[in-house]
């Protein structure tokens, strides 16, 4: 009765330190699962990066789609010289121009000009394919960096994941590890009664130290761990790295379930996605290419308003239309056509590549779901045989027919089936976001 009452003391007061020190976690902010993903999408540098990114590439379509648009431009100038040209020319625009210029002393060394020019100058494309295919170029790339957005939110939500897991599993590690060290503290005080009664030697307490020493050893891992682990969720959600959460994992990532079910394979994924649209942006250089040998034509008008005072001015226009057709450029063209078409070769087999490689990843993925699943129950079923087992032995060697090593075996069995529950947990969540990733979800 006295070595029960010793053991049972011994695990309580282990069990309300550790108890007390998890109650004291528990008082922190609450943080889901699906709340750390938020904020992770929300701050992490590397989506703020991708919807830059994506910012930017809008004002390029922007700017492509200006080449529709007339161009115009205002200046005003001022100049003053004596040369011949110059000066007649100017003189016409100022229509000022008298027949005492004509003089040939008037035309050889003409007095200094002035001259005050407004200028209004205007350029409308009327026809040119590769504004066209620039504004097309410009949407897909758009729409390409909206696909990297995603695919960089889809690999934080994952990380996230992994690291809310990795949170949450240090947490019960230390449970687990602070629990391993109570039921070893009391085994050695079981053992220590026995043999001060004379019914165990100094070798059996010898042999519980160690794994009193193993026990311990493995909390220390735990404790030193927990820290690291938090700050590595924190890092994601761009959070103080010493700020503490109250984690609870869920039964599985969100859309787990739906991506379980999914027969699409990974047609969602934005990588995927992302492929197939530089094809389309490989294909339309190559459209850009052949246009290069089209006709341009543009209408242009220019305004100018000429004069020896800033007040007093002429004005002048002219307007007209060009065409521009590319006849030879040293078989520039012809190159450059060749280049977008093998560089469009090169895109079809990295989509086709890429869409092998998504096809085997949900494959693997769901493999592992299934394998992780089972571990998960495996494990949960050795973990109460473990202990059910420990009971059964510290039992018996109470009752003197079993023997020292034998609680050892059983005690250190216990442990190390608390810790490969963990770890499966552990695999099955980790599972699940890597099939939610692989299908795009």
């Amino acid at each position: 009765m006295m070595i029960r009452r010793v053991v049972t003391l011994t695990t309580w007061l282990a069990l309300v330190g550790t108890g007390a020190a998890w109650a004291q976690e528990r008082a922190a902010t609450p943080l889901s699962l699906a709340e750390a993903v938020t904020r992770a999408r929300a701050q992490h540098p590397d989506v703020a990066a991708a919807r830059a990114l994506e910012a930017g590439r809008a004002h390029d379509a922007t700017v492509a789609k200006s080449g529709y648009l007339p161009r115009v431009d205002v200046s005003e100038r001022w100049q003053r010289g004596d040369q011949p040209v110059y000066a007649f020319g100017t003189l016409l625009a100022q229509r000022r121009f008298t027949e005492a210029n004509f003089a040939v002393e008037a035309l050889i060394h003409p007095a200094p000009v002035s001259n005050h020019v407004a200028a209004l100058a205007a350029d409308q494309t009327l026809l040119d394919a590769g504004v066209r295919l620039g504004t097309a170029r410009a949407a897909l790339n758009t729409q390409l960096a909206a696909l990297e957005r995603a695919d960089v939110e889809a690999r934080v939500t994952v990380d996230v994941t992994r690291a809310y897991a990795a949170a949450v599993l240090a947490e019960r590690a230390v449970i687990v590890s602070g629990s391993g060290v109570a039921t070893a503290t009391a085994d050695r005080a079981l053992v220590a009664a026995r043999r001060d009664a004379g019914l165990a030697s100094d070798a059996d307490v010898l042999q519980m130290d160690l794994l009193v020493a193993t026990a311990r050893e493995r909390e220390v891992t735990a404790t030193s761990g927990l820290p690291v682990a938090r700050a590595t969720l924190n890092a994601l959600m761009g959070a103080p790295l010493d700020e503490v959460y109250a984690l609870s994992l869920p039964d599985e990532p969100p859309g787990t379930a739906r991506a379980r079910a999914d027969t699409d394979g990974a047609t969602e994924r934005p990588d995927v996605a992302a492929a197939r649209l530089r094809v389309r942006i490989a294909d339309t250089d190559v459209q850009a290419a052949r246009a290069a040998l089209w006709p341009r034509v543009s209408a242009s008008g220019g305004w100018e308003w000429n004069g020896n005072r800033l007040t007093q001015r002429a004005g002048t226009w002219v307007v007209g239309v060009s065409a521009t057709v590319n006849v030879f450029r040293g078989f520039a063209d012809s190159a450059r056509l060749g280049g977008t078409r093998a560089a469009l070769d090169a895109e079809r087999h990295r989509l086709a590549s890429r869409e092998t490689s998504a096809a085997l990843e949900v494959m693997t993925a769901r493999a592992a779901v299934e394998a992780a699943t089972a571990r998960v129950i495996v494990a949960a079923q050795a973990r109460a045989l473990a202990a059910e087992s420990h009971r059964i032995l510290r039992n018996r060697y109470e009752a003197g027919i079993a023997t020292a090593s034998e609680l050892l075996r059983a005690a250190d069995s216990a442990l190390e089936a608390d810790t490969h529950h963990l770890e499966a947990e552990a695999s099955v969540l980790d599972a699940s976001a890597s099939l939610t990733r692989a299908l795009g979800r």
